[in-house]
C-alpha cells in the first residue's frame, strides 16, 4: 500500500510542476492565468495598443487553452484604446474594468452575467446595450458617464445597484418588468433625463432614485409600486405633474421636495405620507389627499407658497408642526371633526390666511398660527363650541370667534 501511494504522488509531481498561476502578456493584453483551472482574467492592456480591441474568448498558454472569463481594472488612462469588444466567454466585468474616459464604444455579448462596481465609471461611452444574460449591474457601474445618451436593458436583468447610472447623459429611461430591485440614487443627478417608465417588477422606488434630475418632466409608474422612497424625486425642478398608481401605499420623507408640481391627487390606497414629502413645491396650487390617512406629518407642504386650497380628510386626527408653513396663498382652511391635535407652527407664516373653520372641538392654539397675523384671522366654530371658544384665552388674540351658520356648513360639506 505504501509503495502504491508513493508511486501515485510521484506521478502528480510533473502535473503540478506544469500548472501555471500568475500573469502573462499575450498580444498586448495582460492576463491573470490559472492553467489548472483553465481560466484567464484580463487585468491590463499595453499602453502601446490603440483603436479597437477585440478581447479573445480563449487563449493558449504553455499548451493549455484557457477561457477568458473576467475583465477587471484593465484600461489605464494613458492607453489609446477607444473601442472594446467583450466576448461571450466573459461572465463578469469587475471593478474599474473599463473606467477610462477615452473608451467611447463597448460591445457586450451574451454570456455576461455581472457588470461590477465602477466597471464603466467615468468612461466616454455613448451608448450601451445590456445583453439578456446580464442579471446584475453593481454599484456605480456607469457613474459619471456623461456622454452616455442611450441605455437598453436586457430581459434577464433583475437588480441595479446604488449610483449605478448617477450623472449619466441619458434623456429617456425604460425599466423592463424583469427588474425587481433598483438601489438608492441609481439615477441621481442625470441632468438630461426627461422621461422615465418604470416596469411592473418594482414595488419600491428607491431613496433618491431620481433626485436632482432637473430636466425630468414625465414619470410613468408600474402597476405594482407600493412605496416611493425618501427624496426619490427631490429637486426635479421641471416635474410639473405626476400620476400615482392605485397600488401605492406610502410616500416617504421629502419624496417630491423642491419639485415644480402644480397639482397633486393622491389615491385613497395611500395610508401614509411622511414629512416634507411635498415641501417647497412653489407652483403647487391644489392637493387632494387620500381618505384613509391619519396624520399630516411635519412640514408636509411647507413652502408651497401658491397653495390655494386643501381638503383635509375626515380620517386625519393630527396635523403636525409646520405642515402648511409659508403657504402664502392659503386664505381659508377647514379642520374636520376628526382632528384632535394641531402642532406648533402648523399654519405659521401664512400671510393671506383669514378664515379657519373647525367642524369639531377647536384644536391647537395661537402657536399653530405663529407669524400669520392672528389679529386678522376669524375662527369659525360649531354652535355647540361657541361659548367655550369665546371664553378661551387661546383664541383671544384672533380677530373674532363666530359660529358656523347652516348655509356655510352646507357649502363646506358640498365642497368635499
Amino acid at each position: 500500500m505504501k509503495k502504491t501511494i508513493i508511486c501515485f504522488a510521484s506521478m502528480l509531481l510533473p502535473m503540478l510542476a506544469s500548472a501555471f498561476e500568475g500573469r502573462a502578456t499575450l498580444n498586448g493584453i495582460v492576463y491573470e492565468i490559472v492553467t489548472k483551472g483553465k481560466v484567464a482574467e484580463v487585468v491590463g492592456i499595453s499602453d502601446e495598443m490603440s483603436g479597437r480591441l477585440v478581447i479573445p474568448s480563449t487563449i493558449e498558454y504553455e499548451g493549455v487553452v484557457c477561457d477568458v472569463v473576467t475583465v477587471k481594472r484593465a484600461f489605464s488612462t494613458s492607453g489609446k484604446i477607444t473601442s472594446v469588444v467583450i466576448p461571450g466567454s466573459v461572465t463578469t466585468l469587475g471593478w474599474n474594468a473599463l473606467s477610462n474616459y477615452k473608451i467611447t464604444s463597448v460591445e457586450l455579448n451574451e454570456g455576461l452575467k455581472t457588470i461590477g462596481k465602477k466597471a464603466f465609471a467615468g468612461s466616454g461611452i455613448k451608448t450601451i446595450v445590456i445583453p439578456n444574460s446580464v442579471e446584475t449591474i453593481d454599484e456605480s457601474a456607469f457613474e459619471g458617464c456623461k456622454s452616455l445618451g442611450s441605455v437598453t436593458f436586457g430581459s434577464g436583468l433583475t437588480s441595479i445597484g446604488p449610483m449605478a447610472f448617477a450623472e449619466v447623459g441619458i434623456k429617456s429611461l425604460v425599466i423592463p418588468d424583469n427588474v425587481t430591485k433598483i438601489s438608492y440614487n441609481a439615477f441621481w443627478g442625470c441632468a438630461n433625463l426627461e422621461s422615465v417608465v418604470l416596469g411592473k417588477g418594482l414595488r419600491f422606488v428607491a431613496d433618491g432614485l431620481f433626485s436632482q434630475c432637473r430636466a425630468l418632466t414625465s414619470v410613468t409608474f408600474g402597476d405594482n409600486v407600493a412605496t416611493i422612497g425618501s427624496g426619490t424625486f427631490s429637486e426635479c425642478k421641471s416635474l410639473r405633474s405626476i400620476t400615482f398608481p392605485e397600488s401605492l401605499k406610502r410616500i416617504k420623507v421629502s419624496a417630491f421636495a423642491y419639485c415644480a408640481l402644480e397639482s397633486v391627487v393622491i389615491p385613497n390606497s395611500v395610508v401614509a405620507i411622511e414629512g416634507q414629502a411635498f415641501e417647497n413645491n412653489e407652483n403647487l396650487t391644489s392637493v387632494v389627499l387620500p381618505n384613509g390617512i391619519a396624520e399630516l406629518e411635519e412640514g408636509l407642504f411647507s413652502g408651497c407658497k401658491s397653495l390655494k386650497s386643501i381638503s383635509i380628510p375626515n380620517s386625519v386626527t393630527y396635523i403636525q408642526s409646520s405642515v402648511f408653513q409659508r403657504c402664502n396663498a392659503l386664505t381659508s382652511v377647514v379642520i374636520p371633526e376628526s382632528v384632535k391635535k394641531i402642532g406648533d407652527s402648523a399654519f405659521s407664516s401664512c400671510a393671506e390666511l383669514t378664515d379657519v373653520y373647525f367642524l369639531g372641538e377647536p384644536a391647537g392654539n395661537i402657536y399653530a398660527f405663529k407669524y400669520s397675523r392672528p389679529e386678522y384671522i376669524s375662527i369659525h366654530v360649531m354652535g355647540a363650541y361657541l361659548d367655550a371658544a369665546k371664553a378661551s384665552e387661546k383664541w383671544s388674540k384672533f380677530k373674532e370667534v363666530v359660529a358656523i351658520d347652516e348655509a356655510t356648513l352646507k357649502k363646506i360639506k358640498n365642497s368635499k
